[in-house]
């Protein structure tokens, strides 16, 4: 049920993101400051660092509200946080006007927040040790499993989004 929750909360954000993504659109191209994301590095750590920030945030609130008893206000996270990266991805796309190799470059570092996320969760997942005798570590291997599963979907889209060409119009 949590997990079926879980989905249509991130399809909505693939929805509202893209919404937002139109109206980003416009003010990104009337931006002449971008230009320092054309290069590479400069885009790739933006694009990092970006990633991480997010994610970041997200987590954050979501330990925050652990201590708040407002009851399924957590579930509306999954949300916030796909309409934030979809939104930071498209922005990217928009934003950068490399084609080829340097495109490529700039996807595969600036997304490997997630790639080292998702490799962090299997390293912990084969390594887990009961914290005390009798311990049931049932729970944080599933949390490990959830980790890399959503890390490595992140993942995936990210190229995508960040890979796919722009449109010429």
């Amino acid at each position: 049920m949590l997990f079926t929750l879980l989905i249509l909360a991130s399809a909505l954000g693939l929805i509202i993101g893209q919404r937002l993504y139109r109206q980003v659109r416009t003010k990104v191209e009337a931006t002449p400051q971008l230009s320092r994301l054309a290069q590479p590095l400069v885009g790739s750590l933006t694009l990092f660092v970006g990633n991480m920030t997010i994610s970041a945030l997200i987590w954050g609130l979501l330990l925050v509200l652990t201590y708040v008893s407002i009851p399924y206000i957590h579930m509306l996270l999954p949300v916030l946080g796909v309409t934030l990266s979809i939104v930071f991805w498209q922005f990217f796309r928009t934003s950068w006007q490399g084609l080829g190799k340097r495109r490529i470059g700039m996807a595969l570092v600036g997304n490997s927040f997630y790639l080292l996320l998702f490799l962090y969760a299997v390293i912990q997942f084969i390594t887990i040790k009961p914290a005390f005798e009798g311990d049931d570590t049932f729970m944080r291997a599933f949390g490990m499993m959830l980790l890399g599963f959503i890390a490595l979907v992140a993942y995936i889209i990210s190229l995508i989004l960040t890979l796919r060409p722009q449109k010429i119009r």
